[in-house]
């Protein structure tokens, strides 16, 4: 088996991929804190990205832009199977999605077989959500500030299955993290915990 990758290489591996044209790899070692103030840095994020100087976007929760060499990359691979989508689609493009799950796998020096690729966040959560096994009774422990479509899925779950979901309320924002783990441990007896984070102006 390979080695257990660390939070940092991984982070590190999703840069690579992600903005590798956009980010020297130098700051891979650079502290958050330290990168927090770093207009140089925010200047190369900004530049990698196409957006309308009109607006300021600040919800990047449910949909998020591209970077522009992936979105430039993905118009050519449409344009090129358009040409013949029949052969060029199913022979050429779609065996490449095997090729990036095994490059993902290296880069993160994982077994391939453990590298799912799915269309988006939710659906990858869902995944999860849907493969626990829980029995009639079983308690889901969320809140009523996690991510629509978690819940969601977790009351589809609840008629499906007939499991018990509880939502617990909070004030926001959070003044002590510990005060909400403290009402978690209030409620729990062994129950899965769905905690997806959030950061809202609220």
């Amino acid at each position: 088996m390979p080695a257990e990758v660390s939070r940092r290489d991984f982070l590190r591996g999703a840069e690579a991929i992600v903005l590798a044209t956009a980010l020297n790899r130098a700051y891979a070692g650079v502290s958050p804190e330290e990168l927090a103030g770093d207009e140089s840095f925010w200047n190369k994020i900004r530049s990698a990205y196409v957006r309308d100087p009109k607006i300021l976007n600040l919800n990047n929760g449910g949909v998020a832009p591209t970077p522009t060499v992936v979105l430039d990359a993905e118009i050519d691979a449409i344009r090129y199977s358009n040409l013949l989508p029949s052969y060029r689609m199913w022979h050429d493009l779609e065996p490449g999605i095997e090729d990036v799950r095994k490059s993902l796998a290296r880069i993160w020096n994982a077994d391939p077989e453990c590298i799912a690729i799915t269309r988006n966040a939710s659906e990858s959560l869902q995944i999860a959500q849907f493969g626990l096994e829980l029995q009639p009774g079983d308690e889901v422990l969320t809140t009523s500030q996690d991510y629509p479509r978690m819940i969601s899925t977790w009351q589809q779950r609840e008629r499906r299955d007939k499991i018990v979901l509880k939502q617990l309320d909070f004030a926001v924002p959070v003044r002590d993290p510990a005060d909400l783990v403290r009402l978690f441990e209030q409620q729990s007896r062994r129950a899965p915990v769905s905690f997806t984070r959030r950061k809202s102006c609220s």
